[in-house]
């Protein structure tokens, strides 16, 4: 499926001259020669609010052609944007058709006034971004001005489920000349060249993996102190990956997802005290986490960083005293997340 942005940015450059005799006219034929590459990486490892991919930075082209021996030319950039989403790293981001996937663009003009950088509307509001700048450097016989367009992509959604975006970026010119000002009206249109990303196959659970982990019973003694743990069972989780693929797996408390502590929360129909449940992963107490497959996600777990076929992982869970010890049954449950990154 093919999607396009549809957005538009008015940019009005305004170039003031302290000799009348100065003229600048802008070029007609400016050509951003914005080219937005194939993302061809699995865009399921870009957390929320990530960048996708790098920076795209246009071809450096005319937007005007001044001459005349000036003393100094006054440069003033007006970015004039709509409405945005929101703003990502002080940058604001606009929607493409494509609800996962937005956009911030700005202009550079990277031939005068280096102090300037890039134009960027920093606020979800519409309105007029204004900077300004005194050329005095390029001030004796002609000199043209250039412009560059940048563009960043950014992740909005956890998953974006289209894996196909167009983008366009044409330039149109509505040229006026008033009061020495030259406004520049620059359209973009919704036409291809294509974005478009890619995600590897993705690995598959083994039907042999255990859902269910039975205990053994145990008696209170084996409880001498709060931490002491006993009744260790094995189990394992095999996960099949088609290509390599960096494995990693985040535990989730499915009776309180926001624990992030390493005791799982007895089910309302435990009725022994002082016990909780326990998982270890190589030795190691296993900390819960959210259900995300985010990078970075708290207490994931790198089960493999490179794995390519058939690995079964081995997991126990075990008893562990939290308190006064009294008898009954323990039940938890335990939801894990595989991401592939």
């Amino acid at each position: 499926m093919i999607r396009h942005i549809y957005s538009i940015l008015f940019i009005l450059i305004t170039i003031h001259s302290t000799h009348s005799f100065a003229a600048c006219s802008p070029n007609k034929t400016f050509n951003s020669g914005l080219v937005i590459p194939n993302y061809t990486a699995n865009l399921d490892t870009t957390p929320v609010n990530g960048q996708i991919g790098s920076e795209i930075i246009g071809i450096t082209s005319i937007l005007y052609y001044c001459t005349g021996s000036d003393t100094e030319r006054t440069l003033t950039l007006y970015a004039m944007y709509n409405n945005a989403l929101t703003t990502i790293n002080g940058r604001a981001v606009y929607p493409t058709t494509n609800s996962g996937i937005g956009f911030s663009i700005g202009l550079e003009i990277p031939n005068a006034c280096p102090g300037l950088g890039v134009i960027w509307q920093t606020s979800t509001t519409a309105g007029i971004v204004t900077k300004a700048c005194t050329d005095t450097i390029h001030n004796n016989g002609d000199y043209n001005y250039q412009g560059r367009i940048h563009l960043i992509l950014y992740k909005l959604k956890r998953v974006v489920n289209d894996n196909r975006i167009g983008i366009q970026l044409a330039m149109n010119f509505n040229l006026t000349i008033y009061g020495g000002s030259l406004p520049l009206q620059i359209l973009y249109s919704p036409n291809p060249p294509n974005f478009s990303y890619t995600t590897i196959s993705t690995c598959s659970l083994s039907s042999a993996s255990t859902t269910s982990v039975n205990l053994p019973k145990v008696y209170g003694n084996n409880f001498v102190a709060n931490g002491i743990s006993a009744g260790s069972t094995p189990f394992n989780i095999t996960v099949n990956c088609p290509s390599p693929t960096n494995l990693n797996i985040t535990f989730t408390d499915n009776n309180n997802l926001g624990n992030n502590s390493t005791i799982l929360t007895p089910l309302a129909s435990s009725t022994a005290k002082g016990l909780g449940i326990q998982l270890q992963y190589n030795g190691n107490i296993i900390g819960f986490g959210p259900d995300s497959s985010d990078p970075g996600t708290t207490n994931q777990i790198v089960l493999n960083g490179n794995l390519t076929g058939s690995q079964s992982f081995p997991f126990t869970a075990s008893y562990v005293r939290t308190g006064a010890v009294s008898p009954g049954t323990l039940s938890a449950r335990a939801t894990f997340t595989l991401s592939y990154q």
